[in-house]
């Protein structure tokens, strides 16, 4: 309320909703070091790392020559990250320091 008060349109916030209260459970599977699970052909997944509050997500689906990006970036700052000399574009995070 107060950050659209200050930008001159305080019952702006009224109007539409502001967000979603999303699922109350956790992932069906996390995806951490050390996990039992194994990751498989035709497994969807949710990849999400993050940088202290800063987050981003691509869905991907393993394939058996690798991965597929369901979710690929088209305008935003990306980079390239050679994991085992396989160049990955992913989106970039941005951070303040």
């Amino acid at each position: 309320r107060r950050i659209y008060e200050k930008f001159d349109h305080a019952d702006e916030w009224r109007l539409a909703e502001q967000g979603n209260v999303l699922g109350y459970r956790p992932a069906e599977i996390p995806v951490i070091p050390r996990s039992e699970y194994r990751l498989v052909p035709n497994t969807p997944l949710h990849w999400r790392p993050s940088i202290g509050s800063a987050q981003m997500g691509d869905s991907i689906l393993l394939n058996s020559e690798g991965f597929e990006i369901l979710t690929p970036i088209e305008v935003w700052p990306s980079l390239e990250v050679a994991v085992k000399d396989v160049p990955i574009v992913c989106p970039g995070i941005l951070i303040k320091e």
